[in-house]
């Protein structure tokens, strides 16, 4: 199995990166050219080969010939538009902890959302159950009720909460 990553440099990235290896799955890494964070890579040995492609180029990046891939993981920070036209040859995957519809605006199809999605609301009661936003009343104000009779929040995970336990078995089924 191989897979290939932009973003593999950050903390996302080199994690993910760390768990394929130890899974014996080969790893290309498309790096910024002349980033001083490459280096951290040579960490993981023959198992994650770098090629230098700057996100602005993903779009026309051919990896060889002979190479097949099995997954692509994009983290990379300077645009989206690259994973959207990959689909078109790949089963392509955004794991993502962005909170907003960035990625299918761009064309994505397949987008797991680790941190929920600002775009939504959600109870008080059931944080992990989505609620559409009413276009008329996008605002939410101390005292706007969901349907279950509590206060609506954003459908987002705040800080020191846990990440949706399904979201989460997803992401990881996604790089299995």
């Amino acid at each position: 199995m191989k897979a290939v990553i932009t973003g593999a440099t950050g903390a996302i990235g080199m994690a993910l990166i760390s768990e394929l290896v130890k899974r014996d799955i080969e790893v290309l890494a498309l790096c910024r050219p002349n980033s001083a964070r490459n280096s951290r890579l040579e960490a993981f040995g023959p198992k994650v080969k770098i090629s230098h492609c700057d996100i602005s180029e993903l779009s026309e990046y051919t990896p060889d010939k002979e190479d097949k891939y099995d997954y692509f993981f994009h983290f990379g920070w300077a645009g989206t538009t690259g994973a959207a036209r990959l689909e078109e040859k790949y089963k392509v995957t955004v794991i993502t902890q962005n909170g907003d519809d960035f990625h299918q605006r761009a064309g994505s199809t397949k987008v797991i959302h680790l941190h929920g999605e600002a775009l939504k609301n959600a109870s008080t009661l059931r944080p992990y159950i989505p609620i559409e936003i009413d276009p008329a009343n996008p605002d939410i104000k101390l005292g706007d009720k969901a349907p279950d009779g509590s206060q609506i929040r954003p459908y987002v995970v705040f800080f020191n909460e846990n990440l949706q336990y399904g979201i989460w078995k997803e992401a990881v089924k996604a790089i299995r």
